[in-house]
């Protein structure tokens, strides 16, 4: 009474429980069954509040709801907190707003690997060998360069160089050690260019496949190539990708 709580909490081992005290309302069997029930959906309202985090108000930025009928429906909270506001119109069938993402998503995922394909092709991924390997190639020779100057100048100490002789090999491996590193910044130039347009998105092409053929909306693999889907009304859906967009505004027919 001292704490000025109206409740505190105890430990477990304080409690004090009698059990069979009163006759009970229901049978323990169906006591069973409806305390399964409600951790059940427990658990499924947190993957649903998981799964309302992907879909945002294009006009308020919050969070859409699902509320669960018949038919589900993705609503935006604030029209029901401000009858007069312009997120009026941010609310759609779930079923709609999820196979319209769904059908954009799989789309995406053909393009990436008509992308990659085309790549291949290309020669795109043989150049890149060929350039690291260039590179790889010159910096070899160039430390090796770095123990050959020293054996040339013990050699010329020692006697069995002569002056002139020295200048000459020395002046030699300076011209073919500019050129080496003009090979070198080269290829690198080249290879940053192919790398900048070429995919950097870490999903890999058995991914990309399975997202390509999926049937139902599963959320964990959307969001492999999609950041967030902008809702701004029944006809009208921004999705923001994780990976290059060669769409933009997405119009729903």
């Amino acid at each position: 009474m001292d704490t000025g709580k109206k409740i505190v909490a105890q430990e477990r081992e304080n409690w004090i429980i009698v059990d069979n005290h009163h006759e009970p309302l229901v049978s323990q069997e169906l006591f069973d069954k409806a305390s399964c029930r409600v951790s059940h959906d427990g658990v499924k309202g947190k993957r649903m509040k998981r799964r309302n985090s992907f879909f945002i108000c294009g006009h308020c930025g919050k969070v859409m709801q699902l509320r669960v009928k018949s038919r589900n429906r993705y609503y935006c909270n604030s029209r029901i907190q401000q009858r007069e506001n312009a997120c009026q119109k941010a609310n759609i069938w779930q079923e709609d707003l999820e196979n319209a993402v769904l059908c954009q998503v799989r789309n995406m995922a053909d393009v990436m690997m008509e992308q990659r394909t085309a790549r291949k092709d290309s020669g795109r991924d043989e150049r890149k060998a060929v350039l690291e390997k260039l590179i790889a190639d010159s910096e070899r020779e160039m430390q090796q360069w770095k123990n050959t100057k020293l054996s040339l100048y013990e050699q010329y100490k020692a006697g069995s160089l002569s002056r002139e002789g020295y200048i000459v090999k020395i002046e030699k491996g300076k011209q073919r050690l500019e050129e080496l590193e003009g090979i070198r910044e080269d290829a690198m130039e080249e290879l940053e260019s192919l790398q900048s347009i070429s995919d950097d998105t870490g999903v890999c092409d058995a991914d990309l496949q399975e997202i390509s053929a999926l049937d139902n909306f599963d959320l964990d693999k959307l969001k492999m190539l999609v950041e967030k889907v902008i809702v701004y009304g029944e006809d009208e859906i921004e999705i923001v990708w994780k990976v290059d967009d060669p769409f933009r505004r997405i119009k729903r027919q």
